[in-house]
């Protein structure tokens, strides 16, 4: 197992190392800030965990879910939270 572990982790109780392949994604655009991240993916790693909503549809993170596909990860660090509303609610706590 290749896993694309994150450096930060403010919610550990939702926190889970998950396999791209079982998630729901939407396929992003490829452009110049996709690479631009891809980059700093391949050489500084992983920073947040993704969000995945309830069934493993990617709330937060398709991008990052395609370049660790691209880079052959075959998992990732991912919240899991109970409700849909969490990366809503995430984007809020860190704003405080």
């Amino acid at each position: 197992m290749k896993l694309l572990k994150s450096s930060k982790n403010d919610f550990p109780d939702f926190y889970r190392e998950v396999p791209i392949a079982m998630l729901t994604t939407k396929k992003p655009v490829e452009n110049v800030a996709f690479h631009l991240l891809k980059k700093y993916i391949a050489n500084e790693g992983l920073k947040w965990p993704i969000v995945i909503f309830p069934g493993r549809k990617v709330q937060v993170g398709n991008q990052r879910v395609e370049i660790a596909k691209q880079l052959g990860y075959d998992s990732i660090s991912a919240y899991m939270p109970t409700n849909s509303d969490f990366g809503n609610r995430l984007q809020w706590i860190k704003k405080k």
